[in-house]
């Protein structure tokens, strides 16, 4: 096939027949996990306390 001819490494001999040639790659891919640190955050928790009069008395 004229398509593959490149990629398959194919001669001018070799193009009536239906042969090939293929270059294979070894690839490995190694996977690891570890801790880091990605950010911080600082969290503040702030209590207000405050004394209203109603305006309601309860004396008669």
């Amino acid at each position: 096939m004229k398509i593959f001819d490149s990629i398959l490494d194919n001669d001018d001999k070799k193009k009536d027949k239906d042969e090939g040639r293929l270059t294979l790659h070894k690839e490995e891919l190694d996977i690891n996990k570890s801790v880091v640190q990605k950010g911080e955050v600082e969290l503040i928790k702030e209590i207000v306390e405050e004394q209203k009069n109603s305006g309601c008395s309860s004396y008669s």
